[in-house]
């Protein structure tokens, strides 16, 4: 696997959890503006979930002969990867706080499947849900591509068709008069984030064109750091609301720039971009990005509760300080023990 996408995933997590540690400060020039928009995190994780799973499927699909076969492997391989966390997590946190949880059969079972989450455990589950929905529409999406390039259709019409779906609920969604359901459609709805999935099909499309062909470093760079120069400003648009009709369409332009700045990437091989990515430090947390996410907003609640009671008065100004720093070491400590002792055993039936 490239590890530069590991760094790309390093950094979404890195920025859910910088947004729910609600950590700001004007003494880094545009670091606010970063951080207003966790929901980025998200976007890129769908992203780069997409493009993986494309890719192995571009790669291998078309060469195999039990072709059910194939595809039943691969939900029990994506399976294997979130259930064993989503649900032992899910079952620790519902602990600690089952008075205040409206439990019944019927919302355990729709929970369990993800179907609907109606427990509200953990505020980050719904990504999950949009995630497992992705699992499986891509295969039907990826049988029709192939079915299509075997009439000499264009493969990329099945990943576009989805994007301008996406675009299009998302544009009668914000014809509506805005309230709370609409909120909620357009941040948490497979429709609303499915554009994601079809970014993630045309990058593994074109990289797998264009892998061979050697690019120009300078170039990359060039285009890569224009790219961010984008993204930020696009950031900044939406976090001080500069223009309001702009705010509405910043998250699929954010996932144009982010897919086309994953793309530069890959395709750089020897940049700087590609170094800093493929740090050892950005692969460590990508390998634990999955616990990060599910595990940092309880742990992080927990510690601003403790923190409240401990530090009144004057010291109460160093909660916001001491709660990202607590907040972000005991995450990964908890995370690595969660992937050593539950997500690891899981990932080698995976992989046998």
């Amino acid at each position: 696997m490239l590890k530069e996408l590991d760094g790309f995933r390093a950094l979404a997590v890195t920025l859910v959890v910088l947004f729910h540690a609600g950590f700001y400060t004007k003494a880094i020039p545009g670091f606010n503006e970063v951080i207003g928009t966790g929901y980025l995190g998200v976007q890129i994780f769908f992203i780069l979930s997409s493009l993986l799973l494309s890719r192995q499927n571009l790669l291998y699909y078309p060469q195999t002969v039990n072709k059910k076969q194939y595809t039943l492997t691969f939900f029990k391989k994506r399976l294997l990867r979130i259930v064993p966390l989503y649900l032992i997590s899910s079952i620790v946190l519902a602990a600690f706080s089952y008075k205040s949880i409206d439990f019944s059969f019927w919302k355990i079972i729709q929970y369990v499947l993800f179907i609907k989450d109606d427990l509200h455990v953990n505020v980050v589950i719904w990504s999950l849900f949009v995630e497992v929905r992705f699992y499986i529409l891509l295969p039907v999406l990826m049988g029709v591509l192939f079915s299509l390039q075997k009439h000499k259709v264009t493969i990329f019409l099945v990943p576009v068709l989805v994007i301008l779906y996406s675009y299009w609920y998302r544009y009668t969604q914000l014809s509506l008069p805005y309230n709370k359901e609409i909120s909620e459609r357009l941040y948490s709805s497979l429709s609303a984030n499915v554009d994601c999935l079809g970014w993630g099909m045309i990058i593994a499309i074109l990289y797998e064109r264009y892998k061979a062909l050697l690019f120009k470093p300078a170039t990359i760079t060039a285009i890569a750091t224009l790219l961010l120069v984008l993204i930020f400003g696009l950031m900044y648009v939406q976090y001080h609301k500069v223009y309001p009709p702009l705010v509405r369409i910043v998250t699929p332009l954010n996932n144009i720039c982010w897919s086309a700045l994953i793309l530069m990437v890959m395709l750089g091989k020897t940049t700087i971009f590609n170094k800093i990515l493929s740090a050892k430090a950005a692969v460590y947390v990508s390998m634990l990005s999955y616990s990060i996410y599910l595990w940092h907003l309880p742990i992080r609640t927990y510690i601003v509760e403790v923190l409240q009671q401990l530090l009144t008065g004057n010291s109460a100004k160093y909660i916001v300080v001491l709660q990202l720093i607590l907040t972000l070491g005991l995450s990964l400590l908890v995370s690595a023990l969660s992937y050593r002792f539950i997500e690891k055993p899981f990932l080698n039936k995976k992989s046998a």
